[in-house]
């Protein structure tokens, strides 16, 4: 029997650690893609700014106010990475220790797989075998949703930019421009003294699209790379540990 045969049996076997693999996969995918989608979106959304203001007959002033959002867009830019990287390592922490919970349930069928002859090295290919079938899944379907449910992720990252600039520059947004009928409209105060500089800015649906599947792979390549090393990691703190305490046969 193929290791994808065997993965695959594993996984249906094993329902239940199948079940909170899913649930952390949706979880952890979900939110680094909302993370993402709002790192792209930023330099998109300063760009048609700069063209709103360039074609509203704002030329001379253009300069002085781009000079003044620049600054709390960039900032705001680094609160998002910051919360990517905080992001990453909890989740990084979230799977290794399921991992590692993983390879003391199936430490029976580790024995029995190296007692078959087998070496370590494909334990390890197999257990990658049975994270990349559900991912690949995943992916796919999530793909799909981001195509059919275009207006729903917009919405959310939308709201997201003016819950953060609220919450970073203490700044009050105009959310009543914000509606369901007009999902495109981001709307952005950025103070000045005690006045507040209002522009709404339209990103097209193609425009949308290619933000959010850039956002899917970033997050996908990111995702690979979070969960690869995790994986071969508890693999790897499982073993010495069985070594260490005298568990291994």
């Amino acid at each position: 029997m193929s290791f994808s045969k065997i993965a695959l049996a594993s996984l249906k076997y094993h329902r239940r650690m199948t079940a909170f693999y899913v649930i952390f996969l949706v979880i952890s995918f979900f939110l680094l893609f909302i993370i993402d989608s709002l790192k792209i979106s930023l330099p998109f959304i300063y760009s048609h700014m700069e063209d709103l203001l360039s074609s509203s007959g704002y030329s001379l002033e253009k300069q002085s106010i781009l000079g003044y959002i620049q600054e709390p867009t960039e900032t705001i830019g680094r609160y998002y990475d910051f919360v990517k990287k905080a992001a990453l390592i909890f989740f990084t922490a979230l799977f290794f220790i399921y991992f590692f919970i993983c390879q003391i349930i199936k430490e029976k069928e580790y024995l029995i797989w190296k007692n078959s002859g087998n070496r370590t090295l494909s334990w390890v290919y197999f257990n990658l075998l049975e994270m990349i079938f559900p991912l690949f899944i995943f992916f796919l379907i999530f793909a799909a949703m981001i195509m059919l449910l275009q207006h729903f992720f917009v919405g959310i990252i939308l709201n997201q930019h003016l819950k953060i600039i609220e919450m970073v520059h203490g700044t009050n947004t105009i959310t009543e421009q914000f509606g369901q009928d007009n999902l495109d409209n981001l709307v952005v105060r950025f103070p000045r003294t005690n006045q507040a500089l209002i522009q709404t800015i339209l990103l097209s649906s193609k425009e949308w699209t290619k933000i959010l599947f850039i956002s899917l792979g970033q997050t996908m390549r990111n995702f690979i790379f979070l969960v690869f090393p995790t994986q071969i990691g508890a693999i790897g703190v499982h073993y010495f540990w069985r070594h260490k305490f005298g568990t291994n046969n």
